[in-house]
């Protein structure tokens, strides 16, 4: 799925009802790109960027994913981008995309989405199930992504744990992830200038 995307609603709905977890106002950009070296004829790259809604001149995500096939089943490949930064916007600037280089990017190992279809129209992928997605943020020893992908919404659940499987960060359980529904025009990131950069709170996805 491509476009823009935001978590809106969600955050609404969060505080009319004094939810003990408030979700992350958050927007989502998600456009297509082509990478030489990485894009294959039975493969889609896209370039995947979120950032808190008042800070979109800083994304505290951002990176490549490659949808492609293995053993039948439909995978993204997840690539961290080197420098990310210099990339901020670049879902409404192709000139910055057309930039981008295998060189510049790392595969997230063992952090490989694996989707299902689960209805008409709906996905459903997991990924890091088992402690392959291995990160030292915020003092977690690895992390489970879990997310639902209808025509109009993607909800993403990050959460991260220690070597023992205690939770350390992200939705606490129990709790519905982010839920990101498209929005009908895409909207430009503001100037960079715009507003300082938040600290996140706990439950966001490692940058």
């Amino acid at each position: 799925m491509t476009g823009s995307f935001d978590t809106f609603a969600q955050v609404e709905a969060d505080l009319a009802a004094g939810a003990a977890y408030t979700h992350l106002r958050a927007v989502m950009h998600i456009v297509p790109v082509t990478i030489a070296g990485l894009t294959a004829p039975e493969a889609l790259t896209f370039y995947v960027e979120q950032a808190a809604a008042d800070a979109q001149h800083a994304p505290y995500r951002q990176r490549v994913y490659l949808l492609t096939r293995r053993d039948g089943a439909l995978v993204n490949r997840i690539f961290r981008i080197a420098e990310p930064q210099r990339l901020a916007g670049a879902h409404a600037r192709p000139e910055l995309l057309a930039q981008l280089a295998p060189q510049q990017l790392t595969l997230e190992a063992g952090c490989d989405l694996v989707w299902t279809r689960i209805g008409p129209e709906l996905y459903s992928g997991v990924a890091g199930i088992g402690g392959s997605c291995r990160t030292t943020w915020r003092e977690a020893a690895y992390t489970v992504s879990q997310v639902l992908m209808t025509p109009t919404t993607i909800t993403s659940l990050d959460q991260g744990f220690d070597a023992e499987g205690r939770h350390v960060w992200g939705p606490p359980p129990g709790t519905v992830g982010h839920v990101f529904r498209k929005r009908e025009a895409a909207v430009s990131p503001p100037h960079p200038a715009a507003s300082p950069t938040p600290a996140l709170p706990p439950g966001d996805r490692q940058p």
